[in-house]
């Protein structure tokens, strides 16, 4: 990249600094537009990773779980987590599809 980079300086310095000011800008625009997006996916990977945990946690346990009635318990719990996913799912297609 540096000798290629050398090279083109030397044939036309006006064409290298327009390439690396094109890079340049498209590097900022790319980390202020994704910027959003980072984070969104950060925390939508925790959340998926809890989802798992709950319903695999349901797996091994219903029998517990049915003996002592806390079906409805175990129900809204991964039902709220479900929709945070859900939620956490939207918020990602809306920053995207508002880039």
């Amino acid at each position: 990249l540096i000798s290629f980079s050398t090279i083109l300086f030397k044939i036309s310095p006006e064409l290298f600094a327009s390439i690396f000011g094109y890079a340049a800008v498209g590097t900022g625009v790319s980390f202020w537009l994704g910027g959003k997006l980072v984070p969104l996916n950060f925390e939508g990977l925790r959340k998926e990773a809890d989802f798992r945990y709950s319903i695999i946690r349901v797996r091994e346990n219903a029998e517990s779980i049915a003996f002592y009635e806390g079906e409805t318990k175990e129900s809204s719990e991964n039902n709220r987590r479900l929709s945070s996913l859900v939620k956490n799912a939207a918020d990602i297609i809306g920053v995207t599809r508002n880039l």
